[in-house]
């Protein structure tokens, strides 16, 4: 099968073939380039949205493999101060020529694209990378399996744009967080559509499921929008506080339709239910 190989380079960066020499079949193990590693998360993402059978075959694959298998020696190396004044002058794009709704127009094209990506940055597009193809395949996926994923995502989206300090790698987690909100809207107005006496979200029950880690995310967003969360080792980077930002407005919208409250008490009403404390006393025997 084509797509986890193709998921193994991006994870692991290696690809384990037979190759037939003769009547001998024998394993090779092929290392790729950064370059290539990146090349091979284009192709991923490009498969995930052609939403092949194959999307759902192995998504549960695909999800650990990017959650859990890429490599960690990846060097980084970055001109952090050279890399926020050219991205600053980016964005900015000062002109003169009065043309104010066209400036607001490519204004919006240069956040949403990201801006230039730095030779220095090439490792990190790595670790990127396999956000981005998390992203994509939550975004094709059935929500029970998404849910099953939700805890681990949102700590992960905690952790990252608490702590790190890559532009490439802070970007894709921000739209990693702004495509968790948007499938648990999905669900709710999918099911507000249907036969069903209620309209409901696995994903975002899972997502309340957590409301300490909810609350951060949310405060998370708050700072990154702001700019107010940012250590010394951080860059003001306009493409990720634009994607916090829609995440924040899907989760208002979440919000007035009341279904993030409701979610919570479910959620907190499940974990307290007799069948699930039976089953927690029994797991703890």
């Amino acid at each position: 099968a084509l797509m986890p190989l193709i998921g193994q380079a991006v994870a692991k960066g290696e690809i384990y073939l037979d190759v037939l020499s003769g009547t001998v079949q024998a394993p090779v193990n092929v290392s790729l380039s950064p370059e290539q590693r990146v090349k091979a998360t284009e192709a991923l993402i490009f498969m995930i949205r052609r939403r092949g059978e194959g999307i759902f075959l192995y998504g549960r694959n695909m999800m650990d493999m990017m959650l859990y298998g890429p490599k960690d020696d990846l060097g980084e190396t970055s001109n952090n101060v050279e890399i926020q004044r050219q991205t600053h002058l980016y964005f900015v794009n000062d002109t003169d020529d009065g043309k104010e709704e066209d400036e607001t127009d490519e204004r919006t094209l240069r956040l949403n694209t990201g801006g230039p990506i730095y030779s220095t940055e090439e490792n990190q597009l790595i670790r990127a990378g396999a956000i981005s193809v998390v992203t994509e395949l939550i975004s094709v996926l059935d929500g029970t399996t998404i849910a099953s994923y939700c805890c681990i995502l949102v700590q992960l989206v905690n952790t990252t744009l608490s702590l790190e300090t890559s532009r490439p790698i802070r970007r894709c987690t921000a739209g990693l967080a702004r495509e968790l909100y948007s499938c648990s809207l999905k669900e709710v107005l999918g099911g507000a559509h249907s036969d069903a006496p209620h309209p409901s979200s696995e994903v975002l029950l899972a997502i309340m499921s957590a409301p300490d880690e909810e609350s951060k995310l949310l405060q998370i967003l708050e700072q990154c929008v702001a700019g107010t969360s940012l250590s010394p080792g951080h860059m003001i980077d306009p493409a990720t506080q634009s994607r916090c930002k829609e995440a924040l407005e899907i989760r208002d919208e979440l919000v007035s339709l009341g279904v993030l409250e409701v979610a919570a008490m479910v959620a907190a009403s499940r974990e307290t239910s007799p069948a699930t404390l039976a089953v927690q006393k029994a797991l703890a025997k």
